[in-house]
């Protein structure tokens, strides 16, 4: 038992209750202005990389040649298809050499700055990993 709960309760001797000092002025409510939230578009990125690959869904993967494909199970196979014909990057970026902080920080760079460029299709060529 600490100090502080074994003296709970306890008042000095010969006082009913503690006097309390009054403030000087009459009291102003504070009001808290919350502000205005701004767009994150790392997060904005994130969470739209995140849906991509949420653990509710199940892919197929298919591997051709270099490249790999993947198919969400139960989208039809003509959709991957012609996403593959269609497909041309309007831009790339290489990881190899880079390490997991540094590779992070160039996809977010990467996806955002072409995002604001109006690119969609991007092409993104990774390592191994380490």
């Amino acid at each position: 038992m600490s100090f502080r709960e074994a003296m709970r309760g306890v008042r000095p001797l010969g006082q009913a209750e503690p006097k309390r000092k009054k403030k000087k002025g009459a009291a102003v409510p504070r009001v808290r202005i919350e502000p205005e939230k701004r767009r994150d578009p790392d997060a904005e990125a994130m969470a739209q990389l995140d849906a991509l690959v949420e653990p509710d869904y199940r892919y197929r993967f298919e591997k051709d040649g270099s490249s790999i494909r993947a198919l969400r199970v139960g989208a039809h196979l003509s959709h991957l298809s012609a996403l593959a014909e269609a497909f041309v990057p309007e831009a790339s970026l290489d990881l190899h050499g880079l390490r997991g902080d540094d590779a992070e920080r160039a996809i977010l760079q990467f996806v955002r700055a072409k995002h604001q460029e109006g690119k969609r299709q991007l092409l993104i060529i990774h390592g191994r990993g380490k």
